[in-house]
């Protein structure tokens, strides 16, 4: 009797179990390796759509749809996410454009997918089991079509899939347990258009129209996809005017309690409700700003670009609103078929746009504060000057090489593609959000 070990994905939710050969080094798993192994639906089955993300092949210039990898190094397994659209996480971490995680038996892996228009948790479980076999006995395989399989017939022709069959002719094949038959690599193939490493993939051209509803791009999470960007672009305005407002007004009911337990004046009803009015406009259209000049930049470069409203994003934003926080991200400008290693100038310079013309506008506002006059039933000394920090903390804000909320900020690319330009820009925003504040204090004394 020997011993050999079983190693496979367990889904819980759609009781599916994606096995993993010993025999492979490099596994895809995306929206059809789940879908197969589908038994119990999901509520919604259209939330399978948001499974996996699209990536550009550097060579063909097709679009990829998939979600992580799995690797086997020296029967050690490692997980790596494939720039998803709304991540792959292992135990609370986002492994999102990082680098691969080791996986052990028992592990965590979700995938936020959207159903019903809300996203949730699809749950897999990695597992390395040992299982006894009788010495020489080989299982028997044969290629059939999988019995719950439901894939769109575009997507595939020819399934590949080589469902476990049992060694007892007699015994049924296990509902959602399946394998991947043998992989050769054929660079003819338009199906398998990459030789990094071996998977199944869908490919597809990147179509004239990319941004209507049509195209066959995966845009599940853009909020209300059939509106004009000019539509897009005014909600955002609007919802940050909100938030900056709202969050004003709460900063001056601090300031009115203060006044009123120290028994010293607080601010004026010109303070609650006029002068924060075109702070709140301003940031709105700063924001607004540092994403048309990341699409100006992408279509450039020939990329189909647009600004989006996100779905997470707006439901984010609004929460915020009502509290008057100012954390907000609406929406983001979205460049298609940019490959991050192809393009990787390109990006860079795509992506230091944003905070660029952050940093513009601050030595603008800050320079039109000098020259104005203070006073007056709207202070726009102290607006621009206001305006002008605002602008440089946004700036510097983007500027952080980490994530947040699944959101990739400008830095963590930029940083990567030229650090002499990060840390000149960065230090750039951080003067002149020093200059506005000492500006300020000199004004006011």
């Amino acid at each position: 009797m020997s011993i050999e070990f079983e190693v496979f994905i367990e889904i819980p939710k759609i009781a599916g179990k994606i096995e993993i050969p010993n025999n492979q080094e490099l596994i895809h798993i995306g929206k059809r390796e789940i879908k197969n192994s589908v038994v119990k639906n999901l509520s919604d089955p259209r939330a399978f759509d948001s499974i996996s993300s699209v990536r550009t092949d550097k060579d063909t210039g097709a679009v990829i749809k998939q979600q992580f990898i799995i690797s086997r190094v020296k029967d050690k397994y490692f997980i790596e996410d494939q720039n998803s659209a709304n991540g792959t996480y292992l135990g609370g971490i986002n492994l999102k454009q990082s680098p691969p995680a080791p996986l052990k038996s028992g592990d965590e892996i979700i995938i936020p997918i959207e159903e019903n228009g809300e996203l949730i948790q699809l749950k897999m479980y990695f597992h390395i089991e040992k299982k006894k076999s009788a010495p020489g006995a080989q299982s028997q395989q044969k290629q059939i079509h999988y019995p719950t399989l439901d894939l769109d017939e575009a997507e595939y022709s020819d399934p590949t899939i080589t469902p476990t069959i049992p060694s007892s002719a007699n015994q049924a094949v296990k509902a959602g347990s399946y394998q991947y038959k043998s992989f050769i690599y054929d660079p003819n193939d338009p199906i398998n258009t990459s030789n990094s490493f071996i998977m199944i993939q869908r490919t597809q051209a990147i179509p004239p129209n990319a941004f209507q509803p049509n195209s066959g791009l995966d845009l599940s999470m853009v909020y209300k996809l059939e509106k004009s960007e000019f539509w897009h672009i005014l909600v955002a305005v609007g919802l940050l005017f909100l938030m900056i407002y709202r969050y004003y007004i709460n900063i001056n009911l601090i300031f009115l309690i203060i006044g009123l337990i120290t028994d010293s004046p607080g601010p004026s009803l010109n303070d609650f409700f006029i002068q924060p009015l075109p702070i709140a406009l301003i940031f709105g259209i700063s924001f607004i700003t540092h994403e048309l000049s990341h699409l100006q930049t992408g279509k450039h470069f020939n990329f189909q670009s647009r600004f989006c409203l996100t779905k997470v994003g707006v439901k984010a934003t609004l929460k915020w609103a009502l509290i008057g926080f100012p954390f907000g991200l609406p929406g983001a400008a979205v460049s298609v078929g940019v490959d991050p290693v192809k393009d990787e100038d390109k990006m860079g310079w795509i992506k230091i746009a944003g905070p660029f013309s952050n940093f513009v506008l601050g030595v603008i506002f800050i320079i039109l504060a000098f020259f104005i006059p203070s006073g007056s039933i709207i202070d726009l000394k102290a607006i621009f000057v206001q305006a002008s920090s605002l602008n440089f903390v946004l700036g510097a804000f983007n500027m952080i090489p980490r994530e947040v909320k699944g959101f990739a900020l400008d830095g963590k690319f930029i940083i990567k593609w030229n650090k002499p330009w990060y840390f000149t820009l960065l230090a750039g925003l951080i003067l002149g959000f020093a200059t506005a504040i000492f500006y300020s204090n000199s004004v006011n004394t």
